[in-house]
């Protein structure tokens, strides 16, 4: 009974192969179409990586300094990774307001949450510039490669 059911669904796969493999096509067109949206990598610590360095060139360009850039949890759905990343940077409101917007509307296709603009001294010596903390996580979304 086993290997007749068996059969009919191999006569039925074979009969639908032309459907089969259009949609197969249609669903690897679409995942190329997201390439641009990715961050770059195949396994987690890659677009760790990826994201880092994407995060200190909208900092550079901004004029903001790193002080610190810590790997979030990430997750996996399906052929998707999720990969995050928590940020601390310091400069001035300009820089952080263009970082935040950059990052934001850029491709990757990237989300900030949990972000915090904070100035460790209210009140700066008149001679001297601003200095505000900025903080947020950044997440986006990978092509993670089976098996990581």
């Amino acid at each position: 009974m086993a290997q007749t059911e068996t059969l009919a669904r191999v006569e039925d796969l074979v009969a639908r192969e032309p459907a089969v493999r259009d949609s197969l096509g249609d669903v690897v067109r679409g995942i190329v179409a997201l390439a641009p949206d990715l961050v770059d990598g195949e396994t987690s610590a890659d677009a760790q990586a990826s994201l880092s360095a994407l995060l200190s060139m909208a900092a550079n360009r901004h004029g903001l300094r790193v002080v610190r850039v810590d790997p979030l949890p990430d997750s996996t759905a399906g052929v998707f990774g999720r990969v995050a990343l928590h940020a601390e940077l310091e400069g001035d409101l300009a820089g952080a307001t263009g970082v935040v917007g950059g990052l934001e509307s850029g491709a990757p296709l990237l989300t900030l949450s949990n972000v915090a603009i904070d100035t460790p001294d209210p009140v700066p010596h008149p001679r001297t510039s601003e200095v505000l903390h900025v903080s947020f996580e950044v997440r986006g979304y990978y092509l993670a490669r089976r098996g990581t």
